[in-house]
């Protein structure tokens, strides 16, 4: 195999998060586990990573800051992996202010596992479907700056964004 074409390799993660913090963590050790075997410089893994539950209020009472113990059992994976990490959106305690809602932020760990790039979800996902069902993240989740983060990384430049803000061309065109 071509050296540049290896050493320019990212995965891509899927999983299943539950709202099991140890669940999640083991889910994500293994997908790097398989990227870093695989020659990958880049593991990506989606939002909501580290936990999903089955209501709003579980996702406020179990978000942490990003200095906390639980988002630094990530950092060390990605320094015992050598592997970068984007980390597809993170509960983050209290960033935005001290409203209770928390952040949904996107980070991407270099492979010491140090913080190279941050992007709260600016734009969130509110819609309340005739006769169907209500979903409206900003009763938990606080906007972030809708601002462009971009980063060098070992697979080439990334553009930060999280889900929805597929639907808002304007952040795409600025990336």
């Amino acid at each position: 195999a071509d050296m540049a074409a290896v050493s320019r390799l990212a995965a891509v993660g899927q999983m299943t998060s539950t709202s099991s913090h140890a669940g999640n963590l083991a889910q994500v050790a293994e997908l790097c586990r398989r990227a870093s075997s695989a020659g990958a410089k880049l593991l990506c893994v989606p939002e909501a990573f580290a936990f999903i539950g089955s209501h709003h209020t579980e996702t406020t009472a179990q978000a942490t800051p990003l200095d906390g113990d639980l988002f630094s059992q990530y950092r060390q994976l990605a320094s015992d992996h050598d592997l970068w990490l984007s980390l597809g959106g993170f509960h983050e305690k209290g960033p935005l202010g001290g409203d209770g809602r928390v952040s949904n932020t996107h980070i991407v760990l270099n492979e010491k596992g140090e913080t190279v790039a941050e992007y709260r979800k600016a734009h969130l996902f509110d819609v309340a479907v005739p006769n169907g069902p209500v979903l409206m993240e900003s009763r938990f989740t606080a906007p972030g700056p809708a601002e462009a983060i971009v980063v060098d990384s070992p697979v080439g430049r990334l553009g930060l964004t999280t889900c929805y803000d597929l639907r808002f061309p304007e952040l795409f065109v600025a990336l």
